[in-house]
């Protein structure tokens, strides 16, 4: 195996441990947080839902995949693209372990779209940059966040006030609820890390053209981010269980809405944050028992970290595609 192959799918491996490390844990914290599932078993659960539902997404097709595959542009690299690649994605690698060491869980999909993006520039300026595709992933970061945190906060409101007087044990829906949110976080980044696979074999081979996913990609993704869910993440679980709901119903709700999203938009391929989805369907469902004001500090960490997302992840993948050409 070259290096030009090895290097970028050592560093896509990382990338994967990584994204089932520090963006899996959001789906589980709030059936944690409420007592309804126990860690360790919360994160097995967690580890099998991704994979299914990574590997499912093969049924309703690879756009996700195909958009990551195409953002950049770096098929169309005359030089150096493979090192663009490894750059990209070990600046994701880099970004999403220092946020991981505040506890704060960061959007791997949009990290590796403006990594992808720096790389492609450090080596071609902004010739080969997709803009459709970047429309796309506007398009996911604008559904997943307001929408979300409203919808979420009218249908725990409704359940509240239709069901707060009927025998109904929320914390067992919490635990599907949890399952759902993992299978639906496997097959929205399940995509987006397959599409980086097929980039790097198409890089390898100076492929041009169609772009086809294959079902071994889409399984090895989901593989290597159920094997980095079993690590834990417990200071994500930790510092993003202050926000969730204390409230089995509230909680369950939230699960609910931002599982449903991120299905919707990944089988109309829509590339869109996890993260994203979770937080705005938490804070949602959350404001309606616990005033919003309470949670303010972690909500402004939250935000900090997905506002720096883009620009330092393009900066640092830009950087370092600077260090490996000229290693």
């Amino acid at each position: 195996m070259s290096l030009n192959l090895f290097l970028p799918f050592l560093a896509a491996v990382a990338l994967m441990l990584v994204n089932g490390w520090t963006d899996a844990p959001v789906n589980i914290a709030t059936a944690i947080r409420s007592g309804a599932v126990r860690p360790k078993t919360a994160i097995l659960l967690s580890a099998v839902c991704n994979f299914l539902g990574a590997s499912a997404m093969c049924i309703f097709g690879s756009s996700v995949a195909v958009s990551i595959y195409s953002i950049s542009g770096l098929t169309s690299v005359r030089e150096n693209a493979a090192e663009a690649l490894t750059a990209a994605v070990f600046a994701v690698v880099i970004w999403s372990l220092a946020a991981l060491w505040f506890g704060l869980p960061t959007s791997e999909s949009h990290a590796l779209a403006a990594a992808l993006t720096g790389a492609a520039v450090a080596v071609e300026d902004f010739k080969s940059v997709n803009l459709v595709e970047w429309g796309k992933t506007a398009l996911g970061l604008l559904l997943s966040t307001l929408p979300v945190f409203l919808i979420s906060f009218a249908t725990a409101k409704f359940m509240q006030n239709s069901f707060c007087n009927l025998k109904v044990n929320f914390k067992k829906l919490q635990i599907l609820g949890a399952m759902l949110s993992s299978f639906a976080h496997g097959a929205q980044d399940g995509q987006k890390f397959a599409g980086v696979l097929v980039l790097n074999l198409s890089l390898a081979a100076a492929q041009k053209g169609t772009v086809n996913i294959p079902l071994w990609a889409t399984v090895l993704s989901a593989f290597f981010i159920s094997l980095g869910t079993l690590l834990g993440g417990k200071k994500i679980i930790k510092k993003f269980g202050t926000l969730a709901p204390t409230d089995p119903c509230s909680g369950f709700c939230s699960d609910l809405v931002s599982a449903v999203t991120l299905l919707i938009l990944s089988i109309f391929g829509v590339p869109a944050s996890t993260t994203h989805a979770k937080s705005s369907a938490v804070m949602g469902a959350g404001t309606v028992n616990i005033p919003f004001k309470e949670n303010l500090t972690t909500v402004k960490e939250l935000i900090t970290a997905w506002v720096l997302t883009f620009p330092v992840s393009a900066a640092l993948s830009f950087f370092l595609t600077q260090v490996f050409i000229n290693l």
